[in-house]
């Protein structure tokens, strides 16, 4: 994949409801970054799936 250099910043984010916790994402609304990097045909910078770890040790839950 070439390098450019344009940025665009946007975000997707799973469907779901938010709890105590925070978002916690519905089960079809759940998808792996790596479908949506090779759809795009982009690669991005930061990117975050459920059941990561944030830097606190809690997980994602969307």
């Amino acid at each position: 994949m070439d390098k450019t250099h344009t940025y665009t910043y946007f975000s997707i984010t799973s469907n779901g409801e938010i709890d105590h916790r925070s978002l916690v994402g519905y089960e079809k609304g759940i998808f792996k970054p790596d479908d949506i990097t090779r759809a795009l045909g982009i690669k991005p910078f930061k990117c975050w799936q459920k059941g990561d770890k944030r830097s606190n040790g809690t997980q994602f839950l969307f």
